[in-house]
């Protein structure tokens, strides 16, 4: 795995490429990765059940607004998102 600057670089680099849509979205991503949630679930709280934490996650993700959807939805999600890049 590459060192943090690495990565860092790597990404910082591909948000050049992303359309608008990609970004709002991974900005969404990055403030729920940040979220308070995390703070729960550090070992600073080693109280928490496996059991907690899931009910943690499930909450933190209702309350982003996150919604399931099958394997297929997400392939053409990813396949119109390619398809994008060639036009």
């Amino acid at each position: 795995m590459p060192n943090a600057q690495i990565l860092k670089t790597e990404i910082t680099t591909s948000l050049d490429f992303l359309p608008l849509e990609s970004l709002n979205l991974l900005a969404e991503f990055v403030a729920f990765l940040r979220g308070r949630f995390n703070q729960n679930l550090s070992s600073a709280n080693p109280q928490l059940t496996f059991q907690d934490k899931l009910a943690l996650i499930r909450q933190q993700l209702r309350h982003s607004g996150y919604q399931p959807r099958s394997k297929a939805a997400i392939d053409a999600q990813i396949q119109a998102e390619r398809d994008s890049w060639e036009t």
